[in-house]
């Protein structure tokens, strides 16, 4: 009866975890997503950020950027966002963004959105409370040039 109840709990906790959608579960990992010989940028998804005097919950994707050397990187980019699988930023400059990653040091964007890399840093997936008229489906880093 004992190994009744352990093959049960196995079945039923396998199950959760197979229900569960992969990206939900590495919600709090960061993902390599492109290795420099300077710079490592990391991307952490499906990160739901409160915006509580808004009454609104938002999902993005984060990004990460880790200096690797004892002097400043300067990494410049176009964020392309990819909506219902059209890009709606490619064709404006205001997403082109420039960052400076100080030496040895880690750019982290964040729920918060303090700094001024923090919108830099993020991609704009849905609301998690409110309709979404389009889709997220990916972003690009785009013209991405390390220096």
């Amino acid at each position: 009866m004992n190994n009744f109840f352990k093959t049960l709990s196995f079945v039923a906790g396998f199950s959760f975890m197979m229900a569960v959608p992969s990206t939900m579960m590495a919600q709090n990992s960061w993902n390599l997503v492109h290795g420099h010989a300077k710079v490592d940028i990391y991307e952490k998804t499906n990160v739901v950020c409160p915006n509580t005097a808004a009454g609104l919950d938002l999902q993005y994707t984060l990004l990460k950027m880790v200096n690797k050397t004892a002097q400043p990187v300067t990494v410049s980019y176009r964020l392309a966002c990819f909506y219902d699988n059209q890009c709606r930023t490619c064709a404006n400059s205001e997403y082109d963004f420039t960052v400076v990653v100080p030496a040895g040091q880690t750019l982290e964007a964040d729920c918060n959105f303090q700094r001024p890399e923090d919108g830099k840093l993020s991609v704009f997936q849905k609301y998690m409370n409110q309709v979404n008229y389009s889709d997220y489906t990916r972003y690009e880093l785009q013209n991405l040039v390390i220096q």
